[in-house]
């Protein structure tokens, strides 16, 4: 049997009746109609009006209501499961704009506050504040070895060496160090301070040394240096104020000219030796700056990885790299240092200096460029008088290695001192007979 659920809607057909329309089961039904079924049609009888009625009905469009409706159920759960992936999908690559949007906010934020401290803020209070300008430039504050026994330079790896100390005329203590050459060193040992002074006056050549910035008399590459200049000479070493175990009082150029002229000045009153100055890095231009205001100039002075001035040393040091193409870098960093008598122009001092000069530098020097030291030369070389002596270059190629401060590693280097000694003696006696 069918139910009145099985049937939406039903073709009516008679004999001889060509038309044909459509009854709602529903109303069939409700008018007394029962319903009975054969393979594809149903008989249907009801009663209106005392007349009984009998017709053939087929089904039009047989639908399941009911069935139909779970389909319905089923296929729009089907529909949503299916669509789901791709909400998720969706809502996550929202999500992840969002995420990425919030990071690349921050991120530039923060990019923005590092450039605007690093080159705005930064080179303002460089500019401002003059203690800041002096540590950079003297590096007093750094210290190598980390925990130097300067005292006692036999600890320190070096032998045949005495530690005292000089107090300048404006009450400055200096610690120095006198080392004997090579083949004084077991004669030295254990002997006092008298027996060092009487060692300067035995006709052996002198060597004042005066060391660049940033740590002490006993650094590494300084005892290297030492040790091939023994070879030939006493070696005078040490510390500027600041430095080491010398006075603790804040450098400036001139502090340390004249530690360096006071203890020039000791050594010369003690002995008639042959006295040569030899200058490293920032004391190249301690060295020269020194020499030019002497009336007695010593015998020869040697500029090892020398520049030409302050101001184009700073614009040339890797430091600066960052901070030389921005349109403030002269007026904040440059003026400033020079404003404040940081100048340090041995382009110009060394034109006052009345000595043999030779100049040592390595051309993978990436803390003094090369050119800076080849300038120097060049401009001396055009202003420099016949009778102030000879100016002499030498360059060590960048295979080598031996950058800002391993000059002392050259083979050859014992042997270029040499010949520039016996190049002062020649020009000593030269003048001696003007």
């Amino acid at each position: 049997m069918y139910s009145k659920c099985d049937f939406a809607v039903w073709d009516l057909d008679t004999a001889g009746d060509v038309n044909k329309s459509r009854f709602r089961l529903i109303h069939f039904l409700q008018t007394g109609g029962r319903l009975s079924s054969k393979t594809n049609e149903v008989r249907v009888t009801w009663c209106n009006d005392n007349c009984t009625s009998v017709r053939t009905l087929k089904p039009y469009h047989c639908r399941n209501t009911h069935r139909m409706g779970e389909k319905g159920r089923l296929t729009l759960t089907t529909s949503i499961v299916c669509i789901m992936p791709y909400v998720f999908i969706f809502t996550g690559v929202l999500i992840t704009l969002y995420v990425w949007n919030v990071i690349l906010l921050s991120t530039l934020k923060l990019l923005l506050g590092v450039f605007a401290v690093i080159f705005i803020i930064g080179p303002l209070v460089y500019k401002s504040s003059y203690r800041i300008q002096r540590s950079t430039i003297f590096l007093n504050y750094v210290t190598v070895p980390l925990q130097p026994n300067v005292s006692n330079p036999s600890k320190c790896g070096i032998k045949g060496v005495l530690n005292f100390y000089l107090t300048t005329n404006d009450d400055v203590k200096l610690g120095v160090w006198h080392i004997v050459p090579e083949d004084l060193i077991e004669e030295s040992t254990n002997q006092d301070e008298s027996y060092y002074k009487s060692l300067l006056s035995n006709g052996r050549d002198i060597i004042i040394y005066n060391h660049g910035n940033a740590g002490n008399r006993s650094a590494p590459h300084r005892l290297e240096l030492y040790e091939v200049l023994r070879r030939h000479f006493h070696v005078i070493t040490f510390d500027y104020r600041s430095y080491g175990d010398s006075s603790n009082i804040p450098p400036c150029e001139m502090g340390a000219v004249r530690d360096s002229m006071y203890v020039y000045k000791w050594v010369r009153e003690l002995t008639e030796s042959n006295i040569y100055i030899w200058g490293h890095s920032l004391g190249t231009a301690i060295s020269t700056h020194m020499l030019s205001l002497l009336t007695t100039a010593p015998n020869g002075l040697i500029l090892e990885s020398p520049f030409n001035n302050m101001r184009d040393e700073i614009g040339k040091h890797p430091i600066a790299f960052l901070f030389r193409s921005l349109p403030w870098f002269t007026y904040t960093v440059l003026n400033p240092v020079y404003d404040n008598n940081l100048r340090f122009k041995t382009d110009e001092h060394i034109n006052n200096v009345h000595c043999p000069i030779m100049i040592l530098h390595a051309k993978d020097d990436c803390i003094v460029p090369y050119n800076l030291g080849l300038k120097l030369y060049q401009d001396a070389q055009v202003n420099r008088r016949e009778n102030q002596g000879k100016l002499y270059f030498r360059s060590f190629e960048a295979t080598h290695k031996y950058g800002h401060k391993y000059i002392c590693r050259a083979p050859e280097l014992s042997t270029i001192i040499q010949q520039f000694v016996s190049e002062c003696n020649v020009e000593k006696m030269r003048t001696s007979a003007l």
